[in-house]
């Protein structure tokens, strides 16, 4: 308290953005005999998001389009 015992207050509201940042995966081609790794293909019209991927044989990858050598 100052030392004339006046007070203020004041509010605020926190909002929250939880729109949903979108994403689309993909990949670059099949794997063959021949063709040995392909590229998987992350990507979101948000900026800032990260990536997570997981898949077979312990795979997991933060990258954006990662290379992969195994089906699934």
């Amino acid at each position: 308290h100052p030392t004339n015992g006046c007070t203020s207050t004041a509010q605020v509201t926190v909002e929250q953005n939880i729109t949903e940042p979108g994403a689309t995966a993909g990949v670059s081609d099949v794997l063959t005999c021949s063709l040995e790794s392909v590229m998987l293909q992350g990507a979101s019209a948000t900026t800032g998001v990260t990536y997570a991927w997981s898949g077979p044989e312990s795979f997991t990858s933060a990258l954006q389009n990662p290379s992969i050598m195994e089906p699934g």
